[in-house]
């Protein structure tokens, strides 16, 4: 609210009034100026905190491609994505009784370079190298 007063008791001519009025409108602008800044820098204060979590998401995601394209050089492609997936669980410690033969298959370490896993287990079972049988524990 805009209050005028005066020391003398007469009516404000008509330039008073403009010039007055012109001066209630610049106020009411600055006001909301005020707000609209406030406004603002609220809102930018919200992206500034999302880009920091949308960096710390992407560094995030970057790493893991890293460390699963790491993993791929040493470890078959299933199991790089296992531990991706299930984290560093799957390589926890446990007992399985297993028989192991070596021997020497003609071509077949070139194979095995190339082929997945499954396609590998599948050629062993198939020349009756392999016999998976499959053990319940309670």
């Amino acid at each position: 609210m805009l209050t005028l007063t005066r020391s003398v008791v007469q009516p404000f001519e008509q330039r008073e009034g403009a010039i007055a009025q012109a001066f209630a409108d610049q106020a009411a602008l600055a006001i909301e100026n005020a707000r609209l800044f406030r406004e603002l820098q609220t809102r930018t204060d919200e992206l500034r905190e999302l880009n920091s979590n949308l960096a710390q998401r992407v560094d995030d995601g970057v790493h893991e491609v890293e460390r699963l394209n790491t993993l791929r050089r040493f470890v078959s492609r299933q199991l790089a994505e296992a531990i991706a997936s299930d984290g560093e669980g799957v390589l926890a410690s446990h007992r399985r009784e297993i028989t192991v033969l070596f021997c020497d298959l003609r071509g077949f370490t070139s194979f095995a370079e190339l082929a997945e896993p499954e396609e590998v287990m599948d050629v062993l079972r198939a020349t009756a190298l392999v016999r998976f049988k499959p053990t319940s524990h309670a």
